[in-house]
Order: structure tokens, then C-alpha cells, then sequence
């Protein structure tokens, strides 16, 4: 049994998405037991100063998969926000596979910018 039962696999190992693109993958898991539901999510998150935000924008399921499995899935980089590092804040993204009644989650961070890279605001 592996140590981590959920993993996730992005297609052409990409990491980096222009707005409205496709993120594309496959999310797979190995369970000792059945499990209601495995989801994969888009989600961003801010780090730094202040209060973190976060927040899931798209969601695809699985209903009662079985407990050996794979699924490809196929999620769109939103227009906003884009990834941004700054000196005070950082916005970050992340496609995860989380599954009902586990605590173990699989992240793969990823990029979404029309530049493919996280907006950073020049030193004034």
C-alpha cells in the first residue's frame, strides 16, 4: 500500500496555463476500502502578510469509484487571479485530488498568467 493512496499526473507534465486553457491529467488512487466520492480541484491560495484567502474555482468528481482506479479529468484556468509573487503577498495555485473520509491530499502547483509565469511587480 503506498504511503500516500491519492496521485496525480498532469498531462505533458505541464505546469504552467495561459487563462482559459485546458489543464488536463489524470488522477489516480489505491484504497483498502471504497471511498463515496474522489474530486479534483482547482483552487488558489494567498500566502504573506495578513489573512490567507483561499478558494476552490472548479471541481470534477468521482462518485463511488472504485477502490483501485484512474480518471483522466479536464479543468479551465480561470481569467483571474493570476499567479503573482509579491514582496507583502502571493497568490499560488493548485489542481489536488482529495477523497471522501481520507486525510491524505495529492497537490501539484501550477502557474496561471498569460505570460506563463507569476506576474511580479517591479522594485520602485
Amino acid at each position: 500500500m503506498p504511503d500516500n493512496p491519492l496521485s496525480l499526473e498532469l498531462l505533458d507534465d505541464r505546469t504552467a496555463y495561459y487563462p482559459g486553457e485546458a489543464i488536463e491529467g489524470i488522477a489516480s488512487w489505491v484504497f483498502p476500502h471504497p471511498v463515496e466520492r474522489v474530486e479534483v480541484h482547482l483552487c488558489w491560495h494567498t500566502e504573506g502578510r495578513g489573512a490567507e484567502d483561499a478558494s476552490v474555482v472548479e471541481t470534477v468528481g468521482f462518485d463511488h469509484p472504485p477502490p483501485v482506479g484512474a480518471k483522466p479529468f479536464r479543468l479551465s484556468a480561470p481569467a483571474g487571479p493570476y499567479s503573482y509573487d509579491g514582496r507583502l503577498i502571493a497568490i499560488r495555485w493548485t489542481v489536488e485530488v482529495v477523497a471522501a473520509g481520507v486525510k491524505d491530499v495529492a497537490q501539484m502547483p501550477v502557474t496561471i498568467s498569460p505570460t506563463l509565469e507569476p506576474f511580479v511587480l517591479p522594485a520602485t
